[in-house]
This record gives structure tokens, sequence and C-alpha cells, in this order.
């Protein structure tokens, strides 16, 4: 369907395959139980700084208490921030897909971009796209009437800034 509205091929006029960015359906785990909690989950360098400085504004203006998780092996701005943080905030790598099935319930929601979005989506859990944008109020909570747009932007915010429709 992608190829005949797009037009896509190879050069010798073969449809171009699109691999779909997507994850096996899961049933819902999550339940709304006074969680005062998010989760941030992302690969930790400097590309993805500003979407955890919007998690981070995001968490201060609704109360919310928050952890990191995500893989540290490069140097980074992103991961001196982190350092200076107080402990237990940093939770350390996790395998998001295990994790979240295993803890969804101890989160108010999760944070990120991509596919973190959809996997916390596949459990129930609420799923923030983080802005990467230094106006966090770009950042938008995943919901029915604004899933199809965000779907189409592979769940990130960079290159399109959602109006107050999204």
């Amino acid at each position: 369907y992608l190829n005949d509205l797009l037009g896509l091929k190879t050069r010798d006029g073969r449809p171009l395959p699109v691999i779909r960015n997507w994850i096996d359906s899961i049933m819902p785990k999550w339940s709304y139980a006074g969680q005062n909690r998010a989760l941030f989950i992302s690969r930790v360098d400097d590309e993805k700084f500003p979407t955890l400085k919007s998690f981070l504004r995001v968490c201060k203006d609704i109360g919310c208490d928050y952890e990191i998780a995500g893989d540290m092996n490069k140097p980074s701005r992103m991961k001196n921030f982190i350092r200076d943080m107080e402990p237990g905030r940093f939770i350390g790598p996790v395998d998001t897909v295990q994790f979240l099935e295993q803890n969804a319930n101890n989160y108010l929601f999760v944070g990120g971009v991509g596919q973190v979005s959809l996997e916390a989506l596949s459990f129930g859990i609420p799923a923030l796209v983080a802005a990467h944008h230094e106006n966090h109020e770009y950042s938008r909570f995943v919901v029915r009437d604004n899933f199809d747009c965000l779907a189409s932007n592979n769940f990130v915010i960079n290159h399109f800034l959602p109006n107050d429709n999204i």
C-alpha cells in the first residue's frame, strides 16, 4: 500500500520493500493505581538529550517522580547530566519489552521516542512522545486522535511541531 501511495521503486523498477516499525500485539497489563513515577527509556547520547530534557520538564509540570533507563556506553553530555542526578534515578539498560511486561503497573507513563512508544502502548501503558525541541510543550501523550499523525512521524517530534489538535 505504501509503495503504491508513494511510488517507491528500486532502480530496476521493482517496488521498494517497506519494513514496518512495529511490534507484536501484546495483551495490555497496565491499569491506573495512583502511580506517581514515570519512566524514560532511550539511548543515552547527545542526539536524545533534548528528548530527556522535555520528559523531565513534563514530569516537573505534572509533579511526577521519574526514572531513566538506557545504555551509557558512549561519552556524552547526556551521560554526564544523568550521572549528576540524585542516586536511584538511573536504572541502567533494560530489555524494554521484558521490563515493561514485568513492571507495567509501576509507572504512570513511559516517555521516549520511536519504538519505545509502541512498546509501552502494547502493554496499555500511557506513552509520552518527548519532543526533540527546547519547548517541552510540544511533547504529546499518544491518544486515539493523534495516533496516526505520530505514527506517520515514527513517534518522533522533531521536524514537525504539533498543534493543539495533535
